[in-house]
């Protein structure tokens, strides 16, 4: 009668069960990823290293060959885990990528061109592709195709990249696509930008939709300074007068927060020839704007001159000088001025508002030259008007023009001169100068601002208290910083 054997002792691994270390497969391994994936050889920051990528059988392969050399054992797959570990790298397999032949982009492009023309019936309608500005499209979060919703992101990723090396598409995500707004009809013609040094055969570009076009870049568009080479390449390349928007798929990886507008692009000439629809069912129109615009011309009075059948208007504008007007030539517009005067507003906007009888305004130009200002507002619609003239040196000054009765809650950039009427409606002000505010005027801020909020003060020097001023005022000081205490809510100084 034989038994049978229920179980067999297991062998012991070598090292008596503890675990195996190999100090220099380990210290070459890492000099092997280093010098691999990595620029300077002399790179020691862990933090620069852990966030290349290299695949895990890659790992495995040259651990080998290494351990061969060296006359070791082969690792098994968990030492090399807790060699990523011990180094804290994160690898990442790479995807798949399907490959697309070049001969076959132009239906994927055609389908795109497809969906936007059916897409660009209903998305001026819902106000931003008709209201965009360049500004706008190089600091947005997100890609403008978000627009058109899901769909378009798709056939984005379906038109793909070249793959200049293979000599085909892949579906990497850097294809960039121009949009340019016509404002005639609205419709919307791409520009697609493979990345690469190929081109498209005479035979080939026939058998896209008309108004596709296709180029190949060198580079493709990741931060500024290949930004500003490939706008310059484009701009050669393409001649037209339409207004042109920048977007891609990824705007958040492609574009940094500090990405600027390239300075040599010239707005007046993008907008010069755009011929834009008048919006006859406007009755209406209110435009508060507290930051600075260099822009005015190009931007705002473009569009206030399709509101031809407007009733009433209301602006709040800050205006930088006209920089096209600084050193007395004329605009798109044929004005000569450096700042915005009843005759600039007759001329270029109220001429075509016909139907208006009503505008409330406050609108102010920085830097304007001394000897430039001539007039003020005295036209019925504007009512009752002030005008303030701030000189800060010899040459220069602030030209504020407001209608009355004052109708808005921000006063900005004041200085000493201001008119002397209580403005009750404004509860956020500013003041800037050269020199000390004397103590008459926050005595003026008291009466003028009496529902005062929000303060802010900017000297160029430190602010400082005249003693004789104050011992000749008696009281009067300390009622003034009561008030400031008691009802202002936001105090700024900055010197």
């Amino acid at each position: 009668m034989s038994y049978r054997k229920k179980g067999t002792k297991r062998k012991r691994l070598n090292g008596g069960g503890n675990k195996l270390t190999y100090i220099d497969l380990d210290s070459r391994l890492f000099a092997w990823y280093r010098e691999k994936r990595t620029a300077h050889a002399s790179t020691t920051n862990v933090s620069d290293i852990r966030k290349e990528k290299v695949t895990f059988r890659q790992l495995e392969r040259q651990g080998r060959l290494l351990s061969e050399e060296l006359n070791y054992l082969c690792p098994s797959s968990k030492w090399f885990d807790r060699f990523l570990v011990r180094h804290r790298l994160s690898l990442q397999r790479p995807k798949r990528q399907q490959k697309i032949p070049l001969e076959e982009v132009h239906q994927k492009a055609t389908s795109f061109f497809s969906f936007l023309r059916r897409a660009s019936r209903w998305a001026p309608k819902r106000g931003t592709m008709c209201a965009f500005t360049p500004r706008d499209i190089f600091s947005m979060d997100e890609s403008p195709f978000s627009l058109f919703g899901g769909q378009t992101k798709r056939s984005v990723n379906d038109i793909n990249t070249c793959n200049e090396v293979e000599g085909c598409l892949s579906n990497k995500r850097f294809c960039t696509v121009i949009l340019t707004i016509s404002g005639k009809d609205q419709r919307v013609g791409p520009v697609l930008l493979f990345k690469g040094m190929g081109r498209v055969s005479a035979a080939e570009d026939k058998q896209y939709a008309q108004s596709v076009k296709v180029f190949f870049t060198p580079k493709c568009v990741i931060n500024k300074q290949t930004m500003d080479k490939y706008n310059d390449w484009f701009i050669s390349k393409v001649q037209d007068s339409h207004p042109k928007m920048l977007t891609v798929d990824s705007a958040v990886t492609l574009y940094a927060d500090s990405v600027q507008i390239p300075s040599y692009i010239d707005f007046p000439l993008t907008f010069r020839n755009m011929v834009m629809d008048e919006l006859y069912n406007l009755k209406c129109f209110s435009l508060t704007s507290y930051g600075i615009t260099s822009h005015y011309d190009v931007l705002v009075v473009s569009l206030l001159r399709r509101m031809t059948h407007l009733e009433k208007l209301t602006l709040y504008l800050r205006i930088n000088v006209r920089f096209s007007l600084h050193h007395g030539t004329s605009n798109l517009f044929g004005d000569t001025h450096s700042y915005v005067d009843q005759t600039h507003f007759h001329n270029n906007v109220f001429v075509h508002m016909p139907q208006l009888h009503s505008c409330k305004f406050s609108i102010s130009t920085e830097d304007v030259h001394t000897n430039d200002i001539q007039r003020t507002f005295t036209h019925s619609i504007y009512g009752q008007t002030a005008c303030i003239i701030d000189h800060y040196c010899s040459f220069e000054a602030i030209y504020h023009v407001y209608s009355l009765p004052f109708q808005f809650t921000r006063l900005e950039n004041i200085r000493n001169q201001f008119p002397n009427i209580m403005l009750h409606s404004v509860t956020h002000l500013s003041a800037y100068d050269m020199v000390p505010m004397k103590h008459e005027f926050f005595m003026r801020i008291s009466r003028a601002f009496p529902t005062l909020k929000c303060f802010t003060l900017v000297n160029e020097t430190v602010q400082t208290w005249n003693q004789n001023e104050q011992e000749s005022d008696g009281n009067s000081l300390y009622s003034v910083i009561e008030y400031l205490s008691s009802y202002i809510t936001s105090r700024h100084t900055c010197t």
